[in-house]
């Protein structure tokens, strides 16, 4: 599931490589839209979780969480099936053309920590890997808690009340770099149980932002532009000039070949979406053990993006174990 984006062209264009990868006929366009749908699946796949209760760890809390969220990806979309890898082709020994079954779910593993400073102020900082890619995601979270801890009197009827901003990125890709910020509000209520244990209800919303780009990609990458060409150097002074040359603008001069292939070599549009999404979830704590599970979905369309309106809603489920104390 790692990025293939040299597949990724319009079907207008699609002529320009071969399934090989090797140049075919004409220039390659690039299929920005389905690159903006890609980078829409594995940035909510990315996302910050916001799996946390609007109690903070408090003055001297700290918390450490191994945690795993799983989001779900259409499996069925052109642009994983064109923009991701797939298994060799084992008739040729040569690269897949496609990927023929992309994952319909994506795990994140990753280790959160958390620190209370006081105030109802709290910072966090996240680790973690992207199963079945090569993708490593960092990130930090800041919080403040605007009610929290009251348990008597008319106060202890309000639930605690939290805001967050959060940040994650990646790196592991020479392909496209994702960075996902959030904002968000989280409403909790903690309740005692046979005064051993605490369990908390939470529900949260989130507003995300997606940014994604890409590296200059190689649209076919098994044609070798200087081979093709017969390249012998820029068109600048001191270098024959090609037949017909106007004026030195340093543009590749070649011998007995094309330069039509440097021009195959392309970036993506950049792309920022948006998102809506509800938070849902639950912890148990016990002395210091806690364990929590929250439920993630999208509200509505990214934003009311067209590119993205007929595209899944994105979920997630994240399971949580560790120890605050």
């Amino acid at each position: 599931m790692d990025f293939a984006l040299e597949r990724l062209v319009t079907p207008e264009s699609a002529a320009c490589r071969n399934d090989d990868g090797t140049l075919g006929t004409g220039f390659c366009d690039t299929d920005d839209v389905a690159f903006k749908r890609l980078m829409n699946q594995y940035g909510m796949a990315i996302a910050p979780a916001g799996a946390y209760t609007a109690k903070t760890t408090g003055y001297s809390g700290f918390e450490i969480l191994a945690q795993i969220t799983i989001t779900g990806m259409n499996s069925s979309s052109d642009a994983l099936i064109r923009g991701t890898r797939g298994s060799g082709n084992a008739d040729a020994g040569a690269p897949a053309s496609s990927n023929a079954s992309p994952a319909s779910a994506l795990p994140l593993y990753s280790l959160r920590l958390r620190k209370g400073f006081g105030f109802g102020v709290e910072v966090g900082t996240t680790f973690g890997v992207l199963g079945d890619t090569s993708l490593i995601t960092g990130g930090a979270d800041f919080r403040i808690s605007l009610l929290e801890g009251f348990r008597q009197g008319g106060l202890g009827y309000a639930p605690d009340f939290a805001i967050a901003g959060s940040v994650r990125t990646t790196t592991g890709s020479s392909q496209a770099q994702i960075t996902v910020a959030g904002a968000q509000g989280t409403f909790s209520k903690p309740f005692t149980i046979g005064k051993t244990g605490e369990i908390t209800p939470w529900i949260g919303y989130q507003y995300l932002w997606i940014f994604g780009n890409s590296s200059t990609i190689d649209l076919t990458p098994l044609t070798d532009p200087q081979d093709y060409c017969g390249y012998i150097g820029p068109n600048i002074p001191g270098t024959p000039p090609p037949p017909g040359s106007t004026g030195r603008d340093g543009s590749p001069v070649c011998v007995g070949g094309s330069a039509d292939e440097f021009n195959n070599n392309q970036v993506f549009d950049s792309v920022v979406i948006q998102h809506h999404r509800l938070n849902l979830g639950v912890s148990y704590q016990y002395d210091i053990l806690v364990v929590g599970t929250q439920f993630a979905f999208d509200l509505g369309n990214p934003d009311g993006d067209p590119d993205l309106k007929n595209e899944m809603k994105p979920w997630a489920l994240t399971l949580q174990a560790g120890a605050s104390f």
